[in-house]
């Protein structure tokens, strides 16, 4: 008979032992769930920044890319290319350019742009025109990330940015 149930007070003293626990109190699951969404909230932002800058760089590094086709092929064939649609290699760069490399990234997509400009408008008469690459995304944090870590000559407005090549 266990010592703790009994009626009647028996000689020596009976100590009975706590009731052993199973689990975790409401109040302590909550302050380890306080505890996470207060690291989450501090962590969540420098993530997504993080992810923006990388992101951006690797825009810029596919820009070099396509800037070096691009020169590569102006000395082979004395020009070049006309515009590409969105998300198009344009055919003149296929054999200048990595194998698989495709003209987009991510939530971005280029387009290969020449612009014609009157003649000696832009570096005497010989001037191939403006060419650059057009960026095109919904993430406006994005393209202003771009923006702001390209060392060269960019312009656009809204949703699009383009960098300027020559």
């Amino acid at each position: 008979m266990n010592p703790c149930l009994a009626v009647r007070p028996t000689p020596r003293v009976a100590r009975c032992a706590p009731k052993a626990r199973s689990g975790f109190t409401l109040i302590e699951m909550m302050t380890v769930f306080v505890v996470l969404g207060v690291l989450a909230s501090v962590a969540l932002p420098t993530y997504n920044q993080t992810r923006v800058k990388a992101e951006a760089a690797s825009v810029i590094g596919d820009y070099g890319v396509i800037r070096v086709a691009a020169i590569q092929h102006f000395a082979q064939a004395g020009g070049y290319p006309g515009n590409a649609g969105w998300a198009r290699v344009p055919a003149e760069f296929v054999d200048d350019l990595p194998a698989g490399f495709g003209f987009r990234h991510g939530r971005v997509d280029y387009r290969w742009r020449r612009w014609a400009t009157p003649s000696g408008m832009l570096r005497g008469q010989n001037s191939p025109g403006l060419i650059g690459i057009e960026l095109r995304t919904t993430d406006r944090v994005l393209l202003a990330e771009i923006r702001g870590r390209f060392g060269g000559t960019s312009f656009g407005s809204g949703n699009r940015l383009t960098l300027v090549i020559e």
